[in-house]
């Protein structure tokens, strides 16, 4: 396992700066729905797709509440600097909009990648909670069967391990891009057009801390995670997801 964990706290090393590096044309999003302020998003106009998104998740978490049937929005904002301050709905007929950040039907047309949630509705506490998390300001291009696979997976270890924290547990979700410009050009959801749409991450990474915890705990109060996003990556960050903080 010391193997394991100086693996991955090199990856997530290499994980801030490949993030830092790509810091250009982003912005930050303090995600607002019904009149609150859920989470925080840091956003690529570029790829059209979040770099990453940070939460609070709180020891009164409820069961899970995520809707059959989710409304998607998007974030006037980023649109128009003067936009209001919150999400909307879809459908929008707005080239600024479709310009600015991904729409409904990028995803819709997917066939190999699903919408993955980097604040994960799993981890809400509210259903405004819940029904924040559904822009897709939080949403990266997630490889099919890993949504619903190894990530669920470590989304419930996590969800889990708040039984440990005696207080609030922060959580920040992330998604790594290609690291070659000709990777990167490789993978991208694309319009019935073929152009360039949605950049499709190569890893995605999760990470928490939980300042108070019961003592004697048997997991250690802060955790980090890497996952292929690309099973054919040539990369070797690691094959499976790997983790740190066991």
């Amino acid at each position: 396992m010391a193997n394991v964990q100086q693996r991955v706290a090199s990856d997530m090393a290499n994980v801030q700066q490949r993030v830092v590096s790509d810091m250009v044309n982003v912005q930050p999003i303090c995600q607002f729905y019904n009149k609150q302020f859920h989470f925080a998003t840091l956003y690529n106009r570029d790829h059209r797709a979040p770099l990453y998104s940070a939460y609070i998740l709180k020891t009164a978490h409820q069961p899970d509440q995520r809707p059959p049937n989710p409304t998607w929005y998007y974030e006037t904002q980023l649109a128009n600097s003067n936009g209001e301050q919150s999400m909307k709905p879809f459908p929008v007929n707005d080239q600024n909009v479709r310009e600015s950040q991904a729409m409904d039907e990028d995803y819709a047309t997917a066939s190999l990648h699903t919408r993955g949630h980097l604040n994960a509705a799993g981890h809400q506490k509210t259903v405004d909670d819940v029904e924040a998390t559904f822009t897709l300001t939080n949403i990266v291009p997630q490889r099919l069967g890993s949504n619903n696979g190894p990530w669920n997976v470590l989304e419930n270890e996590v969800l889990g391990r708040l039984a440990h924290c005696t207080g609030e547990m922060y959580v920040i979700t992330g998604a790594i891009p290609y690291k070659t410009e000709s990777e990167f050009k490789k993978h991208w959801l694309k319009d019935k057009d073929g152009k360039d749409r949605v950049a499709i991450p190569e890893y995605m990474w999760s990470a928490y801390c939980c300042p108070n915890h019961t003592p004697n705990t048997q997991f250690f109060p802060t955790y980090a995670a890497v996952g292929r996003n690309d099973p054919d990556s040539n990369n070797d960050t690691g094959q499976r997801i790997q983790c740190a903080g066991e």
